[in-house]
């Protein structure tokens, strides 16, 4: 498997470990269609509550800055700006050590990663002027998604407030 693939799998497992900490369910998407990968889905009070989430992972050296920045391809950035969705969408950013050694250590008490993931909402964003095939999205790093993320996230989604 290749850089870019395992990268992939292990940005998709990292989403799956924070949801199922979370206790929320994946639905995986078979088509990578308007850039969902993912579909989170929580037990709200009249139906299920669902987040679809475009996952992205890169490799990068620490610290990492603040905000951390991340170039987006035009077809994910105009698909993730799209307002009228049946429900709201995120791009979540893997960050792993340059060094894939690190990226996962497993012992007898122990499951360590070192990575760090970091969600941004771009609903309603501007689109991209002509000509323009990528963009540099910035995603603050106190938008840190972990399991208590995932469920403020969740809750604010519930409520039909903006992510």
């Amino acid at each position: 498997m290749d850089d870019n693939h395992r990268k992939e799998q292990f940005s998709r497992a990292h989403i799956h470990a924070v949801a199922a900490a979370a206790g929320c369910q994946i639905c995986r998407s078979e088509v990578d269609a308007k850039s969902v990968d993912l579909t989170i889905r929580a037990d709200g009070p009249h139906g299920p509550v669902l987040l679809d989430v475009q996952v992205k992972c890169t490799a990068r050296k620490l610290p990492l800055p603040d905000p951390v920045p991340y170039p987006l391809k035009r077809k994910n950035y105009e698909d993730l700006r799209i307002d009228r969705r049946s429900h709201p969408i995120i791009l979540a950013v893997l960050v792993v050590p340059e060094d894939d050694g690190r990226w996962l250590e497993a012992g007898d008490d122990a499951w360590l990663g070192r990575h760090a993931c970091f969600w941004l909402s771009l609903q309603g964003c501007p689109p991209l002027d002509a000509g323009m095939t990528s963009k540099t999205v910035h995603l603050p790093k106190q938008h840190r998604l972990t399991p208590s993320e995932l469920e403020r996230l969740m809750a604010r989604v519930l409520r039909e407030e903006p992510l």
